[in-house]
């Protein structure tokens, strides 16, 4: 009951499951599968890594970059090239990162996704984003905005709708962990109750502002 809200047969979506125990792991792939089984079309499950070695086909599944992300950037455009020859730039690909931590209650974040699939619409963009928890009490997301440059006005649509993202968050009371690189900090970033947080620990743990200057809009 508390999934049908999300829509999610209108999504792909896929999630790593670690356990304790082979036992364990099955158990709790059966339960979460039984679970989206009831609002998915399909649901498949692989076994990536067992008894402490990597099951052949995904010894390169983490950690190790290979460029297959690149199709991303790809995803409104009607020719994928071959990685090799791929070069996002020459293709007129965008491309634009936001990541926002949540905290871990449903609500919040079904809601505020469902937000941004009809803002992100309305720039011609797709909802494309990651979930991972961080501990029991939080969760960070990350956006991946994708667009054709091509056309017309789609530079400015996306971002308006990148500032519309930041800017419902933080009236939300979310706030952005990471932000896209060479976009000027939202004044109202600055001016929130995280931005002052993030400043006093600044202070406290790099006061020379020596580690990634600007980040997040401080040091």
């Amino acid at each position: 009951d508390r999934l049908a809200p999300a829509a999610l047969n209108e999504w792909h979506a896929s999630a790593l499951i670690r356990a304790e125990s082979p036992e364990v792991l099955e158990a709790r792939a059966g339960r979460l599968s039984r679970r989206f089984a009831a609002v998915s079309q399909t649901v498949e499950l692989d076994i990536a890594r067992r008894d402490g070695a990597w099951i052949e086909g995904f010894e390169d599944w983490l950690g190790v970059p290979d460029g297959r992300n690149l199709r991303t950037v790809y995803w409104r455009k009607d020719r994928h090239p071959d990685l090799a020859a791929a070069d996002p730039d020459r293709d007129g690909c965008g491309l634009i990162w936001l990541c926002l931590a949540f905290p871990f209650e449903f609500q919040a974040l079904a809601d505020y996704l469902s937000w941004a699939r009809d803002r992100l619409e309305l720039a011609g963009i797709d909802l494309n984003v990651g979930i991972e928890s961080n501990g029991f009490r939080c969760l960070l997301t990350y956006f991946t905005l994708g667009f054709d440059r091509m056309m017309p006005g789609a530079d400015q649509a996306a971002l308006a709708a990148y500032r519309d993202l930041i800017g419902t968050a933080l009236n939300r009371g979310l706030a952005p962990y990471r932000l896209a690189n060479g976009l000027p900090v939202p004044e109202a970033l600055r001016r929130s109750p995280a931005a002052t947080m993030l400043t006093e620990l600044r202070a406290v743990g790099d006061p020379a502002g020596v580690l990634s200057p600007g980040r997040n809009g401080i040091g």
